[in-house]
């Protein structure tokens, strides 16, 4: 076993879940998430990095709780996000359908293009889906590279069964 079992962890999983359902609920307009909530306000269209992080967080969210809710919501999130970012030739704009700017820099947030790749990477492993949209251009930019290294692992373990079950647990353990 690589690590000792947090005892926190099922406090922080549903922690980290109602942050993310207080996003996805208060901070929505039209069935697309927002850019900022502040006094009870959602405003501004969500950027490219606004979607890529709320897909990684539902992938996250579905990686340590098991719930299918948290998948579906990465499947919808991507569709969105190939709806309104995607670029024709590979990678996606920074902004829907409007002001249109596409990078891989990494900012105060992770970019946008470089998270898709992880994250994509992860809902591949998870379900093996390979009509995923996975970057076609790849730049040397630290997020990029390290979602890169996600995507290539050669490795990777997942456990899918009833938590409850006395087999799936020996398997965790």
């Amino acid at each position: 076993r690589l690590c000792k079992p947090n005892p926190q962890a099922p406090r922080l999983a549903y922690h980290r879940a109602t942050a993310y359902k207080l996003v996805q609920t208060n901070i929505t307009a039209n069935e697309r998430i927002l850019h900022s909530w502040c006094a009870g306000k959602a405003r501004h269209p969500a950027t490219l990095d606004d979607h890529a992080n709320m897909a990684r967080a539902a992938v996250d969210l579905y990686e340590s709780t098991g719930n299918p809710e948290f998948l579906d919501d990465t499947s919808n999130l991507t569709a969105q996000i190939d709806a309104y970012y995607i670029h024709e030739n590979g990678g996606y704009f920074f902004a829907a359908n409007d002001t249109r700017t596409k990078n891989a820099n990494d900012n105060a947030t992770p970019s946008g293009n470089g998270t898709l790749i992880g994250g994509f990477a992860r809902m591949y492993y998870l379900t093996g889906d390979v009509c995923l949209e996975v970057a076609r251009n790849l730049f040397p930019l630290l997020n990029l590279l390290n979602s890169n290294e996600l995507l290539n692992r050669r490795l990777q373990i997942v456990i899918i069964g009833d938590r409850a079950n006395s087999d799936t647990t020996a398997l965790l353990d």
